[in-house]
């Protein structure tokens, strides 16, 4: 299309849900600005987060038992990252340092569905998490990866706790070519394997991670 009149122009990611809701199986779609949900394979969609929203990027993620997690960019009036036991009421989980989100993308642990995987590009660096890295122009880029564990409740506040991985990320070899980079967040990918503590980041390069990033010395 030559203009813009339709957030689904703009789709990051589409999921089905393994628990069955109403009739069939739900659909989630992450499009500019929001989060749809479908109820009947996709012939109709409801938005669920983000009605009138302008987050560029948003994402989503489903548990084996329907728990939805979503992100939405910062520069919409609804944005940072959410949480929804039914798919349905969603619940502004992001902790109070993060202020600039650009795109984020999720993932949630196979091996523990209450661990949530949060990789970001970010405006600028922060003070209070986030690292710096430099593409191969020498620009510099902010990253970050936060662990989110559920605890209780809704699992805002105190029901959910943030551990900023970022002072991990493989951001420091001296070979320019194998920084992690995101190409200001258009690569960009985290996945973690199941029956193991491996984590994947993507971006210009891809990279493991053996003990999921609670160090920098087990990446390759």
């Amino acid at each position: 299309p030559s203009t813009f009149n339709s957030v689904i122009q703009v789709g990051w990611r589409i999921i089905s849900s393994p628990v069955v809701d109403t009739n069939a199986t739900c659909l989630y779609m992450a499009t500019y600005g929001s989060i749809f949900r479908s109820v009947d394979t996709g012939k109709s969609w409801k938005v669920v987060l983000g009605s009138n929203n302008f987050s560029v990027y948003t994402d989503v993620a489903i548990s084996s038992n329907g728990v939805v997690y979503a992100a939405l960019s910062s520069d919409g009036t609804q944005r940072g990252f959410f949480r929804s036991a039914d798919g349905v009421t969603f619940t502004n989980i992001t902790p109070s340092y993060i202020k600039n989100l650009n795109r984020t993308v999720l993932s949630i642990n196979p091996n523990n569905e209450n661990e949530v995987y949060f990789l970001s590009h970010l405006d600028s660096a922060s003070t209070s998490f986030g690292t710096t890295t430099t593409n191969y122009e020498g620009t510099p880029e902010y990253v970050s990866l936060l662990k989110y564990t559920y605890k209780s409740g809704d699992g805002s506040d105190t029901g959910g706790i943030w551990t900023d991985l970022s002072p991990n990320l493989p951001v420091t070899d001296p070979d320019q070519f194998d920084k992690f980079n995101c190409q200001g967040g258009y690569d960009l990918v985290v996945r973690v394997q199941p029956q193991t503590n491996h984590v994947v980041i993507g971006g210009t390069n891809l990279y493991i991670s053996k003990d999921g990033f609670s160090s920098p010395n087990n990446t390759h």
